[in-house]
């Protein structure tokens, strides 16, 4: 049992080391139906969503619609906007509200083009991950115990700039957003 989660464990560390984003060219310049885009979607983003409940649903794409995060699809079809967008969601939405995307998604999508977000988020999503499986090393090298500590130490680092990034929003989020959260 415990060769198999190290194995398991060396695997995922290789395949998010090589995880690569689709560029921005080869996204469809096809409008695509719902069910497309939710293949497109957990298929690009599936060794980042793995294990967990984070994959794409219909639903969830309807109450990002409704929420006012993800732009309404022009005749139900859903364009590169729309795919990077969520694409950004599915990545900040165990980090930031709804709320808190729809306000950085106000400010973004105002001051540069859709295709400029796209290439940052790519950009810095893979810089990220490379820099944290960096940090693991090799994982057949760690005890349990270093294990824990590092597996600790991501999380209270995670902690601390989700903290800063919601202040931050908070400080560009329109007044009527500021005083919901206040009465709330």
């Amino acid at each position: 049992m415990e060769e198999q989660k190290r194995d398991e464990l060396c695997e995922w560390l290789k395949e998010i080391e090589a995880f690569e984003t689709t560029p921005w060219t080869a996204l469809p310049e096809l409008e695509l139906y719902m069910d497309q885009v939710i293949t497109l979607i957990n298929r690009g983003l599936d060794p980042l969503l793995a294990d967990t409940d984070r994959t794409v649903t219909p639903s969830m794409i309807n109450n990002y619609v409704k929420a006012e995060v993800l732009p309404r699809p022009l005749k139900k079809r859903y364009n590169r906007e729309h795919l990077t967008l969520l694409s950004l969601i599915c990545m900040l939405k165990s980090e930031l509200s709804l709320q808190e995307i729809r306000d950085l998604f106000a400010v973004l999508t105002a001051e540069y083009p859709i295709e400029t977000l796209y290439t940052d988020y790519c950009d810095s999503q893979i810089g990220y991950l490379k820099e944290a499986v960096s940090r693991v090393g090799d994982p057949t090298a760690l005890s349990d115990s270093e294990k824990a500590r590092l597996a600790t130490e991501l999380a209270l680092e995670a902690n601390a700039k989700r903290l800063i990034a919601a202040k931050l929003v908070a400080s560009i989020a329109p007044e009527e957003d500021k005083d919901k959260k206040k009465k709330e």
